[in-house]
């Protein structure tokens, strides 16, 4: 009887996990995770660069803003020789210069009153940018873009023309007595 104990005992089911089990298990867990990870910086990767995208975006609508309104105030514009950054504008009371500084990617307004640094502001957009201005006219423009861009950013700023200012009616002259009508 005894035998029959043993051989019942070897032959009741093992309940457990083999080494090579547990290996595959762990590698394929292992491979979801570095998958799962590469995606979240990819994703991660994507939303700063569109972050920043939107950022720039919106520091060159506030430059474009700013520099209309100091065109537009300005008395006049520098010549059109002069398409070289700093970009120096003066008005009846004040003084605004903008430069452009390609190491950082910004363009700083500096706006002066009588002599004076009244403010400094900087228009962050973005260091692989360039920022290249033209003066035509009445007409100041910036163009922003980048090497690879096929569509560069250009702002474009009037100044205000004088006001138009019609001639003055010409009176006519007193009429001076003719002395050959008198004679008839």
């Amino acid at each position: 009887m005894m035998i029959s104990k043993i051989n019942q005992s070897s032959r009741d089911p093992r309940y457990g996990v083999t080494l090579i089990e547990v290996i595959g298990t762990l590698s394929v867990l292992l491979a979801i995770g570095i998958s799962s990870a590469t995606i979240m910086s990819s994703v991660t990767k994507i939303g700063r660069r569109g972050n920043a995208s939107v950022q720039q975006r919106n520091a060159i609508q506030r430059f474009a803003t700013q520099l209309r309104t100091d065109v537009h105030q300005a008395n006049e514009l520098p010549s059109s020789t002069e398409e070289t950054w700093p970009l120096q504008l003066i008005g009846s009371d004040f003084e605004v210069r903008y430069q452009w500084n390609a190491e950082q990617g910004s363009l700083r307004r500096t706006r002066l009153e009588s002599g004076q640094v009244k403010s400094v502001e900087s228009f962050e957009i973005g260091k692989e940018r360039n920022a290249a201005l033209r003066i035509r006219e009445s007409q100041v423009t910036v163009v922003i873009d980048t090497e690879s861009a096929s569509h560069p950013f250009m702002v474009e700023a009037v100044h205000r023309q004088p006001a138009f200012e019609a001639p003055a009616p010409e009176t006519p002259a007193p009429e001076t007595p003719n002395p050959d009508k008198a004679e008839q």
